[in-house]
């Protein structure tokens, strides 16, 4: 179970990549930098820049909404975001705590699964 209280706040992101199908880790990018809020209110956002000096939508990740937790997931659900396939989504996050980070991973596919580490 995710412990709210450590869940809310503000997490600075650390590394962003995927597991493959074998368990190899594949770093999404070199430069990434971002921000991930839980608000106690039970609001949130994100704010992912792909590259170190984005010029395009395609460069970032940008969402916000409401979050609710339910044992160790935690769900996104969007409500606003520039990218239109993204809007009025739910994205489950398989969440854990790691020392002081925060995982959030997806549910695992026959490709793997992301995982992104975040720190406050």
């Amino acid at each position: 179970m995710i412990d709210l209280r450590r869940l809310i706040g503000s997490w600075n992101l650390v590394k962003h990549g995927r597991f493959d199908a074998n368990g190899q880790y594949h770093s999404t990018g070199e430069h990434m930098t971002g921000q991930l809020i839980y608000a106690q209110d039970g609001s949130m956002s994100v704010l992912i820049n792909k590259v170190k000096d984005p010029a395009q939508l395609s460069d970032i990740i940008a969402y916000s909404g409401t979050y609710s937790v339910e044992d160790d997931k935690v769900t996104h659900h969007v409500k606003v975001s520039p990218t239109p396939d993204r809007m009025k989504r739910s994205g489950v996050r398989l969440a854990s705590f790691v020392g002081e980070d925060l995982v959030l991973a997806t549910e695992p596919d026959a490709e793997g699964r992301f995982e992104i580490v975040w720190r406050k």
